[in-house]
């Protein structure tokens, strides 16, 4: 990208941040203002960010926070670079800093179900559950909150949350595969069969469609060479 070649324009920086907060506007708002003032340094972080420069980019992200700290998504943009560096404590306490701004918001509950999903599961299943309160249609919220019940042991509360998140993404074979343990974990060995079956086939789909891609690139590639 252009931030991994160096280039860190105020025009890149703009539409950095934009993307970073999660703005729809046309353009990026004038640099003399607030609004543009953040744009223009979450834009550095996240243009620094990209290119793995976390201590640079943490510094930017602690000065604007500082000097605006009610901005919308601010937190939660700096949340996602403090993920991106592996600084998973630092990022629950932006994303947890964003629901206090915004108590409504359901994607930074989604982002510390994510990060601490395996590591404190029962820490991120609160977030997971306040996420599916306020918005019961996401799907995600409740393959998320499937995963953690999961996690911490809670076969019986996981396997509705999954069947949910399977409706919705059908393709997706790790939810069967998640679906199979919940099943053999309450006493359903037929179901955790057939999920386990499902997984097995979804895989050896995408492994022969992976393989399909190969002979067509590996063909075209020789046609270009005769």
């Amino acid at each position: 990208s252009l931030c991994l070649n160096g280039v860190r324009s105020a025009e890149l920086a703009g539409t950095f941040g934009m993307v970073a907060l999660r703005m729809r506007d046309a353009a990026a708002p004038d640099m003399r203002t607030e609004a543009g003032d953040v744009v223009q340094h979450a834009g550095r972080a996240a243009c620094l960010n990209s290119a793995k420069e976390y201590e640079a980019a943490k510094t930017e992200f602690d000065e604007v926070t500082a000097r605006a700290p009610h901005f919308p998504l601010l937190h939660y943009a700096y949340g996602c670079a403090l993920v991106d560096a592996r600084d998973i404590p630092s990022a629950v306490k932006e994303f947890e800093a964003e629901i206090a701004e915004q108590p409504k918001s359901i994607l930074p509950r989604l982002h510390i179900a994510v990060a601490e999903y395996k590591v404190d599961s029962a820490a991120g299943l609160k977030y997971a559950e306040e996420a599916v309160q306020l918005d019961p249609k996401l799907p995600l919220g409740h393959y998320l909150l499937g995963l953690l019940l999961l996690d911490t042991g809670a076969y019986e509360r996981a396997a509705p949350e999954l069947e949910i998140a399977r409706k919705a993404f059908p393709q997706e074979g790790r939810i069967d595969l998640s679906l199979a343990t919940a099943y053999a974990h309450v006493g359903r060995p037929q179901d955790a069969a057939r999920a386990r079956a499902e997984f097995a086939r979804k895989k050896q789909a995408e492994q022969a469609k992976a393989e399909g891609v190969v002979e067509i690139t590996d063909a075209m590639n020789a046609r270009s060479k005769q």
